[in-house]
């Protein structure tokens, strides 16, 4: 009931696959005007060797740490008097510092206008290399000595609903999905598609696919043939290049 999860502040749905009850409880978990504060949301499934999850903590979710890794540190070996500094620092304990990271300077002596000051990185030029957003041109001269931290700055995220996401999962943020496999282009697609089809036949038969039937593979092969022909060319819709049905076989078998 509604009261019953009203006292969680996450509720996880796992291997369920009926999409109306699924988009009810997400769209409950977003409404402020149902709940005090948003409940976290979270589906997570596995069709055989393939895996997904969800997750929606709703519109305005401030997330304090964007990486759940150790705080970068690092020894400085130079600072340029520059436009846009150069920084460079020790090969020793060098951390794998990123465009968009945001960094602290001390300890430097010299360039001592640095010191305790907030900066972006901008540009890496190698992993000991980079570029941060300080004209430093009419700083001291920069000496020896000195530290950067990495300080994790909160980020306001604004997730998106659980019908948003399997109608159209990619956005202006997101325009392609993440391939960790570079000789399997275009799975993911594949595979998103996959799992609405997988709801879809839920949603058609109240039972998922039964394992090895051919009867329920066809029909499975069917209603993913049909979802993917109402992709349409709607931005953000997740697109395939080549139908292969021996994968989408696989899946239901």
């Amino acid at each position: 009931s509604e009261e019953f999860v009203s006292q969680f502040n996450v509720i996880v749905f796992t291997d369920c696959y009926d999409k109306a009850e699924l988009i009810k409880w997400n769209e409950f978990c977003r409404s402020a005007s149902k709940v005090k504060t948003p409940i976290g949301f979270i589906y997570t499934g596995l069709l055989g060797l393939y895996g997904f999850i969800f997750v929606d903590f709703g519109l305005g979710f401030i997330c304090h740490d964007a990486t759940g890794e150790n705080i970068k540190v690092g020894n400085i070996e130079s600072i340029t008097n520059d436009e846009k500094a150069i920084v460079r620092v020790s090969d020793k304990i060098s951390p794998n510092f990123c465009v968009g990271d945001t960094i602290v300077f001390e300890e430097i002596n010299g360039m001592t206008e640095l010191n305790h000051k907030q900066y972006e990185i901008i540009e890496v030029i190698n992993y000991q290399t980079f570029v941060i957003n300080c004209n430093t041109k009419n700083y001291n001269a920069y000496k020896n000595n000195g530290k950067i931290k990495e300080v994790k700055i909160p980020k306001l995220i604004h997730f998106r609903s659980l019908e948003e996401t399997l109608a159209a999962p990619l956005s202006l943020d997101n325009a392609e999905f993440m391939n960790i496999d570079p000789t399997k282009e275009g799975r993911p697609n594949v595979l998103h598609i996959a799992l609405n089809a997988f709801l879809d036949f839920y949603q058609e038969y109240k039972h998922i696919p039964n394992l090895n039937n051919e009867e329920d593979a066809e029909a499975f092969l069917q209603i993913y043939k049909k979802v993917l022909a109402n992709q349409g060319r709607v931005y953000g819709r997740a697109k395939v290049k080549r139908f292969n049905s021996e994968l989408i076989e696989y899946i239901d078998l």
